[in-house]
């Protein structure tokens, strides 16, 4: 069994917080290749109720059934405590999130107790190592739960954008990305899937069958843009890790300057300044 502990301050209150945290609908949309669903006949969350998170693409996918065992809302002036033991064959534990006041808003703390039941006993180390490569897109996620900005009506978190990519080497699309200065926020070995993120941006990466590059870039498919606030450095780190642009720094007639890259499967990826200069 590993452990992490994922902690995010907000200025909503605890109890709006606590009401982000636990909106299963919010989760789904956050978590990738994911829904999360109250399992019958709860119809709502509480003591004794149970919830399970199905992770699938087609049909390759499994399932993480949950059961709260504790579970004590916060007030605005007092903190809260929810209890959940996963029961699953997959994924195993325990999780505790906490809730409490702090300087005008909350603080939420999640920590989380990893096992893979499936593992052999020589093979318990990488418990360790998943919990590590969790914790990063469980912050993630927890961060946008709790966002304090909202849309007109004061609710939710807005849309969002994730982009989706199938790699046929997920392995050299992830060398490529991280030359890029992505990290890895999580990762799953079956179905081979990664979740990377630079700053805003979020990617996920599923391996899949080789496909004609011609397929993935302009003018047949799609451009990715990402902005920056400096795009001669990008460029200087792309060449560094010795990637070659597909066009180097050109200054376009809208007067923004960029570069354009593919990556190792034809996505076609145009990185650009924000200024006009």
């Amino acid at each position: 069994m590993s452990e992490f502990l994922v902690r995010v301050e907000t200025d909503l209150t605890p109890a709006q917080a606590w009401e982000r945290v636990w909106d299963l609908d919010r989760q789904s949309a956050l978590v990738p290749l994911t829904r999360v669903d109250l399992d019958p006949p709860a119809t709502r969350l509480g003591d004794r109720a149970g919830f399970t998170g199905r992770t699938s693409f087609g049909p390759v996918g499994f399932e993480d059934p949950m059961r709260i065992t504790t579970w004590s809302p916060p007030t605005d002036a007092e903190g809260g405590t929810a209890t959940v033991v996963k029961v699953g064959r997959v994924v195993g534990g325990r999780i505790e999130v906490r809730v409490d006041p702090l300087r005008g808003g909350a603080v939420v703390r999640w920590r989380e107790e990893l096992t893979l039941p499936w593992l052999p006993a020589p093979a318990r180390p990488l418990e360790a190592v998943a919990a590590r490569m969790a914790a990063p897109g469980y912050r993630w996620v927890l961060r946008r739960l709790v966002a304090a900005a909202t849309g007109a009506s004061g609710e939710g978190v807005g849309m969002t954008l994730r982009i989706e990519i199938f790699p046929a080497d997920i392995e050299a699309s992830l060398r490529f990305y991280t030359a890029l200065g992505f990290e890895v926020l999580s990762r799953t070995d079956h179905p081979p899937y990664a979740w990377i993120g630079r700053d805003a941006v979020r990617i996920g990466m599923l391996e899949s069958p080789a496909r004609p590059a011609e397929h993935r870039h302009l003018p047949s498919g799609t451009e990715i843009v990402l902005d920056v606030d400096d795009v001669r450095a990008e460029r200087d780190r792309v060449l560094a890790a010795g990637i070659e642009p597909a066009e180097d720094l050109t200054e376009r007639e809208w007067h923004l300057t960029d570069f354009r890259v593919h990556d190792p499967d034809g996505y076609y990826l145009r990185i650009t300044g924000r200024s006009r200069r």
